[in-house]
């Protein structure tokens, strides 16, 4: 493949969508006449369970939570019987739910209500705020709180164990490719590769070792920040994968029509890294 600087995209749209993607002179525009009908909650299972997660908190408010200031254990197991989310390892009986961090969503959802502003904690007892019950009465207000809290202030790092930026620092740009090549189904490998090219330097952050390259490190990272959470919390990304074996098997991404729905582009701008 023949790679061209940027494609066609100038040094300060590529700051722009890099560093202040929702900044009025970036390319990329959240758009706002996004419509409650435009959310198929069935298939953003993450999102509604985020949104269960709050009415259950303004059910029961105020939570009384741990001294540690985690949810209390009947929070979290009531949180899980809404099977919005499940797992074959606790519907088998092979772990337990005991405390928060022993299910992912619950704990995501409990981190990333608060950095929103959905959720407050005082006297070690977790409520609504007002922004909080303001949105739970309109998804698509929720929808939006979310979406720019996930982008601005949590950490996609968190509770991984690869480097801090990967994914997360450009998430604009990586949207901005999405929105362009996303209609046709492609290899994960489509998108890694654009990155790859713009943030080239993130490859020193992975060891080398016989067992996979500092690409195949990065292109899991990739995957797992940028499609498994940021586009499946927000329903972009349909993915088919090819193959039973772990190493080997092929993942092809296509986009939502809701990715268009959410954003759109200022300006008809050509490939980001390559022809």
């Amino acid at each position: 493949m023949d790679y061209m600087p940027f494609g066609g995209l100038s040094s300060q749209e590529l700051t722009y969508l890099i560093y202040k993607p929702f900044d009025a002179a970036s390319p990329l525009v959240l758009k706002k006449d996004l419509k409650a009908t435009d959310l198929n909650m069935e298939e953003m299972s993450m999102f509604k369970f985020i949104k269960q997660f709050l009415l259950d908190v303004k059910e029961g408010q105020p939570i009384k939570l741990t001294t540690k200031g985690n949810l209390n254990r009947k929070f979290v197991q009531q949180s899980y019987q809404h099977r919005i989310i499940t797992s074959k390892y606790v519907d088998e009986g092979f772990s337990k739910i005991l405390k928060e961090e022993d299910f992912y969503p619950t704990h995501f959802s409990h981190i990333l209500t608060k950095i929103a502003g959905l959720c407050k904690k005082y006297k070690n007892k977790l409520s609504l705020t007002k922004k909080g019950e303001k949105v739970i009465e309109n998804d698509i207000l929720l929808y939006i709180e979310l979406l720019k809290a996930f982008t601005t202030k949590f950490n996609w790092s968190y509770m991984t164990y690869y480097p801090d930026e990967v994914a997360q620092l450009g998430w604009g740009l990586s949207v901005f490719n999405f929105m362009r090549y996303g209609e046709q189904e492609r290899k994960l490998e489509f998108y890694v590769d654009r990155y790859v090219h713009i943030f080239g330097d993130m490859l020193d952050a992975f060891n080398d070792n016989r067992h996979t390259s500092p690409y195949d490190q990065l292109k899991s990272c990739y995957q797992q920040r940028f499609f498994n959470r940021f586009c499946d919390l927000f329903g972009f990304a349909s993915t088919r994968v090819e193959g039973e074996n772990i190493l080997t098997r092929q993942y092809f991404i296509k986009k939502t029509p809701l990715l268009d729905k959410v954003f759109f582009s200022k300006n008809n701008i050509g490939d980001f890294a390559m022809n």
